[in-house]
């Protein structure tokens, strides 16, 4: 799996994203064979992932039979939420 780092110009890159009409997110993708791979991309307004707010989270699944994306959409965890999910491991691991 190739994992892209936070980017150190993140504000720059933002801010022509946002000049561009565009926004910034991070996409994972995996393709037929297997291969996935996560990064930061420009999305616009003609893409599911361009309304996302806060802490939402969205699945876009394109296969042959269904070539048109099917859209799975809903809220992710949030700081509270994932905070208690990683005190819940670190309890596990001791």
């Amino acid at each position: 799996m190739e994992l892209e780092p936070i980017p150190a110009d993140i504000a720059d890159r933002y801010a022509k994203a946002s000049e561009k009409g565009l926004k910034l997110r991070y996409v994972a993708s995996v393709d037929a064979e297997g291969h996935a791979k996560v990064g930061l991309q420009e999305v616009g307004p003609d893409s599911p992932l361009y309304s996302l707010k806060g802490t939402d989270n969205a699945i876009l699944i394109t296969t042959g039979d269904y070539p048109s994306p099917m859209l799975i959409q809903g809220a992710g965890a949030g700081t509270r939420q994932t905070a208690g999910g990683l005190l819940n491991d670190i309890m596990l691991s001791i």
